[in-house]
Parts: structure tokens; C-alpha cells; sequence
């Protein structure tokens, strides 16, 4: 319920409304001047195909349907300024306007200069950005995968975070150890505003399309030397920055003597990789 005081006199407002888990809102009239007064009714970008007010983000199917707008049941057209459907007469009370705001799931594409969403999607529905969180994938999130042809469908969930809708879909994952080999996955998406609620642990909004854009997690319960750093190291890139055969061999056996290491894994930082790259 809103007053709004006005220079031809006051204007009440009571909205009934669900969103945004639903796209009816209706705004009721219960007192008005005997004046014209506009009536600014927000319509979101996101109807009009624009995920943004840029082209940073784009849908990735063709389009929805528009926004409708009704006057005492009577449908009028969209005259908008700067994202406002402008409805201008004399109100009365018991005057009702319906604005209905079609919400299908729809995938979200980033720009190709976005390198790190490249092969990567996300997922709208109405106004809500949705994540993938652990605490619903066995305590994974980054190997999910969403595939393009994964039917998407939205469900009330009372119980879960005072109340919301998530999304679910029949997706993959790459389970620890693998090299990209997927296997099926049943995925919860929940609203992005919502996560972290129900303990730390990973969150993906951006989840790749393919097994080969995914990321492999790797079980490191076992590595017993996985945080060890030699005693010269310089930081976290240069370890063993001086490539000595001797020096690398002392710190080796000291390391199978005091911590018990029985393997080794190697790998080149990134950090490296992304200054030193080949051309």
C-alpha cells in the first residue's frame, strides 16, 4: 500500500503480487484526485529480450513473449518512457491496473571478449539470476554441466530458504579423477541472492556446455605433501626457482623422510604460464 501525496491531492496505491516467483502484479486504485494523474508501471529489459542495457549478455534463444498491460480488464498499449509504461488519466477508486510479465527459464550467453564465460551458460528466470551450489551436488559445483539441449523446469520449493523457485534439470557432471568424461547429473539451481545460506562450499553461476569446458575436481585427502613448500622457496611460483638437481633432491627425501611423500605431482602455474606462454 503506498499514499503518495500530490499537488491535485492524495493518491492510494495497494499492490497484490507475487514476484518475483510469479509475473502477475496488480495495482488497485483506492482513492484518487479528481485530476489526470501518470501512472509509471516499470516494464523490466529483461521482457524486451535485453538481459542488460548493454550487449555484454544476450538470450540465447530467439525471444519471449512481451509484456501485456490492462486497464479494468481492458488490454492498452505500451507507451513507454525510459522503461515506463505510462498509463495517464483520471483515476478512480476501485480502478485496477494488471501488468503481466511472462517468466520462462532462459539461458544466458556473455559476449566472446568474456574469455572466462567462453563455452559457458547461465540461467535467468524473470528478474533472478540462478546458482549451482554445492550443498546440492555431493559438495561440487565447479563440474557441473549444463548441456544445450537440457530441458529446464522451475519448481516452488516452501521449505528451502523461506521459500523459493529453483530450477532443475537433467545435467552432467565429471567426477573427481576424470579427464572430461561426463556422466548424468540431476541439477538444482537456486537463486543467486540465496546462496551460502546453508553452509560454505562452492558455487557455480557460469557452467560450462560441454565436457570439455568443465573442471575436473580432484580428491586431495590423500596427497600428504600437497601443501608442502620447500624451505627455499621464493613464494608460490618460484619453488624450486633455482633448478638445482642437488638441492631439489635434498628437499625430496627429507620431505619422503618427515611427511611421508611417496609421489609427486608437477604442474606450471599459471601465473607462468600466462606470462611466458608461447607466442
Amino acid at each position: 500500500r503506498a499514499r503518495l501525496r500530490l499537488p491535485a491531492g492524495e493518491l492510494v496505491l495497494r499492490q497484490d503480487t507475487r514476484y518475483p516467483w510469479e509475473g502477475r502484479v496488480r495495482i488497485e486504485v483506492a482513492a484518487a484526485p479528481a485530476a489526470p494523474v501518470a501512472l509509471r508501471v516499470r516494464i523490466p529489459g529483461w521482457t524486451r529480450g535485453r538481459p542488460l542495457p548493454s550487449d555484454l549478455y544476450r538470450y540465447a534463444d530467439a525471444g519471449a513473449a512481451p509484456a501485456t498491460l490492462l486497464v479494468n480488464g481492458q488490454p492498452v498499449a505500451l507507451s513507454e518512457e525510459n522503461g515506463y509504461a505510462v498509463l495517464r488519466r483520471v483515476w478512480q477508486a476501485g480502478d485496477g491496473v494488471e501488468l503481466s510479465l511472462p517468466m520462462p527459464i532462459r539461458r544466458v550467453l556473455a559476449q566472446e571478449q568474456v574469455k572466462d564465460n567462453l563455452g559457458q551458460v547461465a540461467v535467468e528466470r524473470g528478474p533472478l539470476v540462478y546458482c549451482a551450489e554445492g550443498t546440492d551436488h555431493d559438495g561440487q559445483a565447479l563440474n557441473l554441466i549444463l548441456p544445450d539441449g537440457a530441458a529446464l523446469r522451475w519448481a516452488e520449493r516452501p521449505e528451502l530458504l523461506g521459500g523459493v523457485v529453483v530450477i532443475e534439470a537433467a545435467g552432467q557432471r565429471v567426477p573427481s579423477g576424470s579427464f572430461r568424461r561426463a556422466e548424468p547429473a540431476q541439477l538444482t539451481l537456486v537463486p543467486y541472492y540465496a546462496w551460502n545460506h546453508r553452509g560454505a562450499g562452492p558455487m557455480a553461476v557460469w557452467m560450462p556446455r560441454t565436457p570439455r569446458d568443465a573442471r575436473v575436481p580432484y580428491d586431495t585427502s590423500n596427497w600428504v605433501g600437497a601443501n608442502y613448500t620447500p624451505a627455499y622457496a621464493a613464494n608460490q611460483v618460484q619453488m624450486w626457482h633455482e633448478f638445482k638437481p642437488d638441492a631439489i633432491e635434498r628437499e625430496l627425501s627429507a620431505a619422503q623422510k618427515q611427511l611421508g611423500i611417496t609421489s609427486l605431482r608437477v604442474y606450471l602455474h599459471n601465473i607462468v604460464y600466462d606470462a611466458e606462454r608461447e607466442p
